[in-house]
């Protein structure tokens, strides 16, 4: 089940440009076929939850709260360039869910932002959920020690995308992008059997290699795993 919430065109620019002083009117926002010197840009909105995910006020105020400030720093850089700009500027935020058993449920939120440039921008929010009490989990939660954790899912990690991208991989850029520090793996879920983590675009790699999302399987991690998790470790 869930709740989307689709803003649409939140703002229509309509920027009178004669057609004869440029070369090829409106080429980045299309034209306006009533009145071919008149060009359209708008900024569009669309944002996508679960509405699960408000079922524990706490939890709902973290993920909201996330929502809010994204779209309210998405619309303050448009409109900076409202008076300029002659395309559509874009925000999607979409969201997939996994669930471990009947222990905790994931929510991935994929971002993609247009602001101009050769392509949109696009990267991931995670958030993990105890289904039993609906709080927030982390990865403290998920290891007995969350250091030696994350030092062992660096290395799988890492194992995983250099065989992945193959003779592609930049090695020393794959392994920046997973070193065990926490901003490094911030972005996960658990799914069956698995933990999955997920890199957005330039963090292991160039744009052109797009996102890289990596299944651990939990029982790769079995001995690290904190005592409730190892018992869905399969």
């Amino acid at each position: 089940m869930k709740r989307i919430v689709l803003l649409g065109i939140l703002a229509l620019l309509i920027v009178t440009i004669p057609a004869a002083a440029q070369d090829m009117p409106c080429q980045a926002g299309g034209q306006n076929y009533d009145n071919p010197e008149i060009c359209q840009a708008s900024v569009e909105v669309s944002i996508a939850y679960p509405t699960w995910i408000l079922g524990n006020p706490a939890t709902a105020e973290v993920v909201t709260g996330w929502i809010g400030e994204v779209r309210s720093q998405f619309l303050t850089a448009a409109a900076g360039y409202w008076d300029t700009f002659t395309f559509s500027y874009s925000l999607d935020i979409s969201f997939e869910e996994t669930a471990l058993a009947d222990q905790a449920r994931s929510v991935v939120f994929t971002i993609s932002e247009y602001t101009g440039g050769a392509h949109p921008n696009g990267y991931f929010q995670t958030y993990s959920v105890d289904a039993n009490t609906g709080e927030l989990l982390t990865l403290a939660d998920i290891f007995s020690d969350v250091d030696t954790g994350l030092l062992a899912v660096s290395g799988l990690a890492a194992q995983s995308i250099l065989n992945s991208m193959g003779e592609m991989a930049d090695a020393q850029w794959v392994t920046d992008g997973t070193a065990p520090e926490p901003v490094n793996f911030q972005n996960w879920a658990l799914a069956d059997g698995v933990l999955r983590v997920y890199f957005p675009p330039y963090q292991v790699g160039p744009h052109a290699m797009g996102p890289q999302i990596v299944d651990i399987p939990l029982s790769d991690l079995y001995d690290l795993l904190a005592p409730r998790w190892q018992a869905l470790a399969s």
